[in-house]
């Protein structure tokens, strides 16, 4: 009977860890969304592994795949390039996060609003590894649908 309790008391806290690590990927996520939302290019570029990579699958008009790459800079000079009155609006609608020791991936259908009217939709595939004590997102790749 003591060995039974002692393997649940075990798989419990790991299931703790699990839920903790996951819980802190999900708020690296909502970070990301939070400082576009405001134009905070500071807030955001702390998010990234300075080796991350974004990518976005794009289906062409002929119907045939295209991945174009962009630099994390790139995207942190759109962030900063935003307005006073101009609205990035990222809307999540689940996040479905898998985690293997410090590696993370998260699955996030999204609609895109722009100035309050709707752009695009798609997935985020994020990949994330824990750095000491802290998520890094190290690659995102997104399809954009109208």
């Amino acid at each position: 009977m003591k060995g039974i309790l002692v393997a649940i008391a075990m798989m419990t806290a790991g299931m703790g860890h699990a839920q903790q690590a996951e819980t802190e990927v999900k708020h690296t996520l909502q970070q990301l969304f939070v400082a576009m939302g405001n134009g905070d290019s500071a807030s955001a570029s702390v998010l990234f592994d300075p080796r991350a990579r974004l990518m976005s699958v794009v289906t062409m008009k002929d119907g045939k795949t295209r991945l174009d790459s962009e630099p994390v800079s790139e995207f942190m000079k759109q962030i900063q390039a935003k307005k006073p009155g101009e609205t990035f609006d990222e809307r999540i609608s689940s996040y479905d996060i898998k985690i293997d020791g410090n590696l993370a991936t998260a699955w996030t259908p999204y609609e895109f609003y722009y100035n309050g009217k709707f752009s695009h939709r798609g997935v985020n595939a994020f990949q994330l590894v824990r750095m000491t004590d802290e998520w890094k997102i190290i690659q995102i790749t997104d399809t954009r649908r109208k």
